[in-house]
Formats: C-alpha cells, sequence, structure tokens
C-alpha cells in the first residue's frame, strides 16, 4: 500500500506544478501588458499636453495633436458659413422662412474645443484610459454645436 501511495502523491504532485507555473506566467503576462499600457497612456497624457490627444475630430476636422489656436483655425476654416443659410421654422402650425444672419447663428467653435480637450483629460483614471484608448483605436467625433439669439425667432 505504501508503494501506491508514494506514486499517487508523485502524480499529484508533479501535475499541480505545471499548473501553477503557467498560473503565475498569465498573471505575470497581464501585469506586464497591464503596466505597459498604463505607461503608453500616462506617456502619451505627457506628450499631448495643451495639444488635442490623438484619434479626436472636432465637426469632421481632424484636430489631433493640435493646440487650441491652431484647431480653432482648421475647424473655422472646414465649416460651411451657416450665417448665410435659411431657417424653416414650423411651430403652432405656422411655417416661417427666416435667414441665419437675422437670427444670428454661428458655429460655437470654444465649446466644441473644450470638449476636443476633454477627451481623456476628464473623469476618473479609469474613464481617461478608456477615452484615450477608444481614441486610439476607433477615433472620437465632436459633433459642430451652433448657437443662436433665441429672441430672434420669437419675433
Amino acid at each position: 500500500m505504501t508503494g501506491a501511495r508514494a506514486t499517487l502523491d508523485r502524480i499529484s504532485s508533479a501535475s499541480i506544478g505545471p499548473w501553477r507555473r503557467a498560473a503565475l506566467g498569465f498573471l505575470v503576462a497581464w501585469l506586464a501588458v497591464g503596466a505597459f499600457s498604463a505607461a503608453l497612456l500616462l506617456g502619451l497624457a505627457y506628450i499631448y499636453q495643451g495639444r488635442i490627444l490623438p484619434g479626436v475630430s472636432v465637426a469632421g476636422v481632424n484636430v489631433s495633436g493640435l493646440d487650441r489656436a491652431a484647431a480653432g483655425d482648421a475647424v473655422r476654416r472646414a465649416l460651411p458659413a451657416i450665417e448665410s443659410s435659411r431657417l424653416v421654422l414650423d411651430a403652432a402650425g405656422q411655417t416661417r422662412i427666416v435667414e441665419g444672419a437675422a437670427l444670428d447663428r454661428r458655429y460655437d467653435v470654444a465649446t466644441m474645443l473644450d470638449v476636443a480637450f476633454a477627451i481623456g483629460r476628464t473623469g476618473s483614471p479609469v474613464q481617461r484610459a478608456a477615452d484615450e484608448l477608444r481614441s486610439l483605436i476607433r477615433g472620437t467625433r465632436v459633433e459642430p454645436v451652433v448657437t443662436y439669439d433665441r429672441s430672434a425667432v420669437q419675433e
């Protein structure tokens, strides 16, 4: 009986060893990937201080790596003129066509740039990392923001 018992002990200890090594190797690999990812994201945040992160576009304009002034100029040049457009207002059964200039319609480039600069820079560290990765992999799009004079609509 002791011979059989000794054989069972050798088999069980031999089979546990490789599993522990594999589990430890797996854990170390994931920790290394996590450390590399954290270093990459921290490096991006440092390199792009004062500039928009990679993969961000505003109103269809790629503004990756641009500072606020350059991004604002690029967006303003690319957007079509909105002041000369016409707007059809339909309210309470009445339809009215209003010139864009009469409503003082304009793009709110400052707000669009605020949103672009906030990507990857606001929220918890996990949210910031997720925003940075999403921008790097898929890109992040900031939609156009238009303002107008509300009192002109009521006239």
